[in-house]
């Protein structure tokens, strides 16, 4: 089933199910004033679903900032919107399609599935590739060996539990993490040896691992983050 099937088949079963509360009495708010207050829901829902068509998911992303901000003032949280915040936007997109690999727009919309809900999973590949979009994810990676992973996070989190991945004393592995507005905590195993660094924008990360004093080299595991308004957490 596609997509788009899913989700007008979830907005029309919302709106079935309110007329169907307020005709049996069952609904004290009026349906116009819930939809006067939710509309914006119908814009998210509708961007969300852009974002993983080819061609379309740089607007779709524009329209999925359009309609949480909208969303954001119909619920009071912010006072005043106006067209006026369209422009920075659209630079906030173009900043955004600068910065970020080619890879990264091309493998989400495609290849990983995203998290729409909160699931568990244990992963086994060597390379790791995740989104969650407004849900928590946990994942657990056994990866022998662990390559690296590809992150991304839009107003949701992800606990990975990485200490059962295998990586060789010497060699490097990769972590790329795009995170807005979302929190994600990485479990490693003692002895590696971590190296972060990236752009955080009203965010940022803490290490809190122990560096081995062993002798001999250390896996490294290398973390490249773009943190908007997101926190990324390292430990053992």
């Amino acid at each position: 089933m596609s997509t788009g099937r899913i989700f007008t088949g979830i907005l029309l079963l919302a709106f079935g199910v309110l007329w169907l509360l307020q005709q049996l009495g069952l609904l004290t708010s009026g349906l116009g004033e819930l939809l006067s207050t939710y509309w914006p829901l119908i814009l998210i829902v509708w961007a969300i679903q852009l974002i993983f068509r080819r061609g379309a998911r740089w607007f779709g992303l524009l329209g999925l900032m359009i309609g949480v901000l909208f969303q954001l003032k119909t619920l009071g949280i912010i006072e005043h919107l106006s067209w006026g915040i369209l422009w920075p936007l659209v630079i906030i997109l173009i900043a955004l399609r600068l910065l970020l690999p080619r890879r990264w727009y091309t493998t989400f919309a495609h290849r990983s599935r995203p998290a729409w809900a909160n699931h568990r999973s244990t992963l086994t590949t060597h390379r790791i590739e995740h989104a969650s979009f407004f849900a928590s994810a946990n994942l657990k990676i056994a990866s022998n060996p662990f390559e690296g992973a590809e992150l991304f996070v839009l107003f949701g989190g992800i606990e990975v539990d990485a200490r059962q991945a295998v990586l060789s004393p010497g060699e490097r592995a990769k972590v790329e993490l795009i995170n807005l507005f979302g929190g994600v905590e990485l479990c490693i195993p003692e002895g590696w040896q971590v190296e972060i660094h990236g752009i955080p924008i009203f965010g940022g990360w803490k290490d809190h691992t122990v560096r081995s004093n062993g002798g001999g080299p250390a896996p490294i595991l290398e973390i490249e983050a773009i943190l908007l308004f997101g926190g990324l957490e390292v430990k053992h």
